[in-house]
């Protein structure tokens, strides 16, 4: 393992990720090849911590369940979402779910049900996707800061030279 050695929970798998394929995906100018192996030893990465009993910010405990269906829909969105070359965009990928905040209106259209499918929840101002039918937030009303502290998560923002750059 190259990539994914040091990484000792779920967490850390998640969050190595998210900045590998902000850094290397072939849409922000990284190399298809490198992509490719960062994502199969994403995913077997994962497929090693089915199970893993993790605690959230609140002390609870939750076990993870590995997917890779799930896992690769979200790989699939994040680099559907950076070939739009959004600008002034925050994208925060909070479990398996992903939200657009900030100046979201010109790409609206792009965004939506005729475009990659993502909602918009008004009381988040945000955009969100999801994979498949996945289960709802138990907790509608709680703030988007809220939800990565449970669920676990991250920030990027646009940058228009070097594509999505960590918040």
């Amino acid at each position: 393992m190259r990539y994914f050695a040091d990484c000792k929970t779920v967490a850390e798998a998640k969050s190595l990720y998210r900045a590998l394929a902000f850094q290397h995906h072939p849409d922000v100018g990284g190399v298809c090849a490198v992509m490719q192996a960062i994502n199969a030893e994403y995913h077997e990465t994962l497929s090693r911590m089915d199970g893993q009993h993790v605690r959230d910010e609140k002390g609870e405990q939750h076990e993870y369940h590995y997917s890779y269906h799930v896992e690769q829909a979200v790989m699939d969105m994040i680099g559907k979402v950076l070939n739009l070359h959004m600008v002034d965009v925050e994208v925060r990928l909070i479990g398996t779910w992903i939200w657009l905040e900030r100046n979201t209106k010109p790409y609206r259209e792009a965004l939506g049900k005729e475009g990659l499918g993502f909602k918009w929840h008004p009381q988040r101002i945000a955009w969100y996707w999801k994979p498949y039918s996945y289960r709802t937030h138990y907790n509608a009303g709680a703030s988007l800061d809220d939800l990565e502290g449970y669920y676990g998560g991250r920030k990027f923002a646009n940058s228009n030279e070097a594509g999505m750059s960590r918040r």
